[in-house]
């Protein structure tokens, strides 16, 4: 599989998971707002069912969820391209700005859990208090401003720091899909930090494991079309390759690069 199958898979995953998203929003406005008698049958099964997909999808699969099904992280990357067509300013991810975001990435978790926690605590002391929670249509407007704002200025930027992304990483270990490289074909170029969102290092300067998953790796296959060596990265679902890094893919990315440029400035 090359780059651009690769990226066409990922779009269309991610498309498919946000007709789903919108579809399960428009049955959840209907049975508030309507409160249609037979949707009380369904209501229960489709939370459970929904649970229990997101549980497996986490233990098997990981922070592929991130790359693969967010719709965040499709209106992200979207954002992104635009931005980038249009010359904006980016931001310069170096190690000082990532030491900063890492800091960010600690203090999330702990809210998040202590955030969690409370909510189990107050469904259980004080579940009328749950009702009365209501999400006004300005609340959403302004959380996919901040996205779209973020989005803007640095690749992925909020997957770095988001805390339901660190959580779904716990369970990199379990995971059927793994990022590997043979350090034999690395030549150490730096590319794959270079191209990678989430700025994980290991990648690049791992020269012993075969293994490279990395909990904060979304398996957006940057780092794989970024590298010139055959076979140098790859990744596996159940041990079996699905993409790899290969010299003539690199080569038409580059072409491909270079003639998008060229008609952004036509």
């Amino acid at each position: 599989m090359n780059h651009n199958k690769f990226l066409l898979l990922r779009l269309l995953i991610l498309r498919t998971v946000l007709t789903v998203l919108l579809l399960a929003i428009g049955f959840g406005v209907a049975y508030a707002v309507a409160n249609i008698p037979a949707f009380n049958n369904l209501l229960l099964p489709f939370i459970i069912s929904s649970v229990a997909g997101i549980i497996v999808l986490f233990l098997l699969f990981g922070r592929i969820y991130c790359g693969f099904f967010c719709p965040l992280g499709l209106l992200n990357d979207f954002v992104w391209q635009m931005t980038s067509r249009l010359h904006l300013p980016k931001l310069s991810r170096n190690e000082k700005f990532m030491k900063k975001v890492r800091i960010v990435r600690r203090i999330n978790v702990v809210l998040f859990i202590l955030t969690i926690i409370s909510l189990i605590g107050i469904a259980m002391l004080f579940p009328e208090l749950l009702s009365n929670i209501h999400i006004t249509t300005f609340e959403i407007v302004t959380v996919v401003v901040f996205f779209v704002i973020v989005a803007s200025f640095a690749r992925r930027l909020f997957c770095n720091v988001c805390p339901f992304g660190i959580f779904i990483g716990f369970f990199e270990k379990l995971n059927i899909v793994k990022l590997k490289k043979d350090c034999s074909a690395c030549t150490m170029c730096g590319a794959c930090y270079e191209a990678c969102p989430m700025r994980i290092k290991s990648v690049y300067t791992e020269q012993e494991k075969s293994d490279v998953s990395n909990k904060q790796c979304i398996y957006c296959g940057e780092c794989i079309k970024k590298c010139q060596e055959d076979d140098a990265l790859y990744i596996t679902v159940c041990g079996k390759k699905i993409y790899k890094s290969s010299k003539e893919d690199f080569m038409n990315n580059q072409f491909s690069d270079v003639t998008l440029k060229r008609k952004d400035k036509e």
